[in-house]
């Protein structure tokens, strides 16, 4: 989650990595809890920026914002909302890989067609490869 200037932008990474001060790492210690703690964190926004100070930008400061309790369900609460949200979660991951795609086929196509070097017909060829 950021925690400098827009505190609260939240991404959950996909591959390990590295980040800088102007962000708090959260990490659930069971896997099933991350989509609950990124929610959990998303709906307490408002809250964070309560806690926030500085004169040139707004900041979280970590020992603040270690202090706010985390809110965390029961077992079974936990698990069944780690099964509804997870299918939503994955199937925006899913989309957002197909949109890069198809913006990859059409910043390729698109000047192709515009020099005539492809017809329509063969760029539908190539669209109907890349859905």
């Amino acid at each position: 989650m950021t925690s400098r200037a827009t505190i609260g932008a939240l991404a959950i990474a996909a591959v390990p990595m590295a980040v800088n001060q102007g962000f708090i790492v959260a990490n659930a210690t069971d896997p099933d809890g991350q989509w609950w703690l990124y929610h959990e964190m998303k709906s307490r926004v408002p809250e964070f920026l309560n806690f926030a100070n500085g004169a040139t930008f707004m900041e979280l400061p970590r020992g603040k914002f270690k202090q706010i309790p985390a809110r965390w369900p029961g077992e079974g609460k936990l698990r069944s909302f780690n099964v509804a949200v997870s299918e939503i979660h994955e199937r925006g991951r899913a989309a957002g890989v197909e949109s890069a795609s198809l913006a990859r086929t059409r910043d390729e196509l698109l000047p192709l067609l515009m020099n005539g070097k492809i017809t329509v017909k063969d760029a539908e060829a190539v669209v109907s490869d890349a859905v």
